[in-house]
């Protein structure tokens, strides 16, 4: 059986954002194999990184990939034109 779950996270701070994003998606899947992880406009190229390592420690693995975004969606909301991460793990 596939388990899968979403997390968003409106934090500004790119750290804060996966952290959340990632705690959200997995409370509902329980663990993770594979990610995909999106993160919005509003995180220039130097909070990538810090987002990324991020999203690596808060999932418990490096299995993901994603893009950045004009908007970013997850668990019923939609976030256009700023920061936000979502994650599908």
């Amino acid at each position: 059986m596939i388990v899968a779950g979403a997390g968003l996270s409106k934090a500004r701070d790119p750290r804060e954002a996966a952290e959340e994003a990632c705690a959200h998606a997995l409370g509902s899947a329980g663990r993770v194999d594979a990610a995909l992880v999106f993160a919005g406009a509003g995180f220039d190229e130097d909070a990538l990184r810090p987002l990324l390592d991020a999203v690596g420690e808060g999932l418990g693995s490096r299995a993901f990939c994603g893009a950045s975004a004009h908007g970013v969606l997850a668990e019923g909301q939609e976030l256009e034109g700023g920061g936000g991460v979502a994650v599908l793990a």
